[in-house]
C-alpha cells in the first residue's frame, strides 16, 4: 500500500508537470484554467477509484488545493462530469451534501478515512467545498 501510494503520488507530479510544459516552452494558465485542466485530466483516474482504494482521490485533492481549485460556483453537471456520482448523497429540508471518499481503509468512520464534501445549493451551484479526515 505504501509503495503505491509513492508511486502514485511520483505518477501525478510528474503529470502536473508535464501539464504546464510542452515542447520547451512554458503555458501560463490562469487560476480558473489550471483547476479546469487537472479537473479534466483527473477526471476519468478519479471515476475508477470510485472508493479512494488506490488514495488517487486524496492527491487529486491536494494539487487542487494546492493550486487554489475553488470549484464553488461549479453546476451540478460539471461536478458529475469530473467526479462522477457522490459516494452519499446527504439530503436535509435546506441544503444537499455531496460526499466524496477519498480514501478507504475499510470502514467509513476509520481514522484516517478522508472526505471531500461539496454543498449543492437550490440552484444547482456548489456552494461549499470541505475536505475533512475521519480523527479518532
Amino acid at each position: 500500500m505504501k509503495y503505491s501510494l509513492i508511486a502514485v503520488s511520483i505518477a501525478s507530479i510528474f503529470m502536473i508537470s508535464s501539464c504546464f510544459q510542452t515542447k520547451n516552452k512554458r503555458i501560463v494558465f490562469g487560476k480558473d484554467e489550471k483547476c479546469l485542466f487537472i479537473l479534466k485530466r483527473y477526471s476519468t483516474s478519479w471515476k475508477n477509484d470510485s472508493l479512494g482504494a488506490n488514495g488517487f482521490r486524496s492527491i487529486a485533492v491536494f494539487n487542487m488545493r494546492e493550486i487554489d481549485c475553488d470549484l464553488i460556483g461549479f453546476s451540478e453537471e460539471d461536478i458529475r462530469t469530473f467526479f462522477g456520482e457522490p459516494n452519499w448523497n446527504l439530503v436535509s429540508d435546506s441544503i444537499e451534501v455531496w460526499r466524496y471518499q477519498l480514501t478507504d481503509y475499510g470502514y467509513y468512520t476509520h481514522p484516517g478515512q478522508e472526505y471531500l464534501d461539496l454543498n449543492v445549493s437550490n440552484e444547482g451551484k456548489i456552494s461549499q467545498v470541505r475536505f475533512w479526515k475521519m480523527e479518532g
